[in-house]
């Protein structure tokens, strides 16, 4: 696929997959009850989607000099999109429930860092728990939009990255 072409794909999913996660979504339950749902990104998503795409900011565009403008709006809604999935992991918008999530993570990391040889092992069962539990209650309320957020997601991403040096990474022997 020409370049123009294969940025043009992934910048309709990668804005497809964000208009997707900033959409309101309800949630039925029980008879009479409802609740409104959101992933739009905050602070704290934000800042994990910037720990996250850091190494392919840093070691993909800045030194293959990949950089320009069509690439820079791609980034920029991977971005978005990352973060989208970073506050779906946290829980999305319900308060209770995302500060009960960011108490647990803080919690578990900093005692696994105070601790390693003790608590280091229980750190990413507990984190990767929690997660698919908040992850099950944004499949609950998306539904099949959820699943093409997924894919729309997954799409851009891999049209973004230069998937031929992720090959190369995977496959090359380890340095001892």
């Amino acid at each position: 696929m020409k370049e123009g072409t294969r940025q043009l794909v992934a910048f309709f999913c990668l804005l497809g997959a964000a208009t997707l996660g900033s959409l309101t979504y309800v949630t039925h339950y029980w008879l009479f009850f409802s609740q409104a749902r959101s992933f739009i990104p905050d602070l704290v998503s934000g800042l994990i989607a910037v720990a996250l795409l850091r190494p392919l900011l840093v070691g993909d565009f800045h030194h293959n000099h990949r950089a320009n403008m069509a690439t820079w709006v791609n980034f920029s809604l991977l971005f978005y999109v990352t973060a989208i999935f970073a506050n779906i992991g946290l829980g999305g918008d319900t308060s209770w429930f995302k500060t009960l999530s960011s108490i647990l993570a803080v919690a578990v990391i900093g005692m696994a860092n105070l601790n390693c040889q003790r608590y280091g092992e229980l750190v990413v069962p507990i984190l990767l728990l929690f997660g698919a539990i908040n992850i099950s209650y944004a499949s609950s309320a998306m539904g099949v939009a959820g699943f093409a957020l997924l894919i729309l997601a997954l799409v851009g991403t891999m049209l973004v990255i230069d998937m031929g040096k992720v090959k190369d990474a995977m496959l090359s022997k380890p340095a001892i």
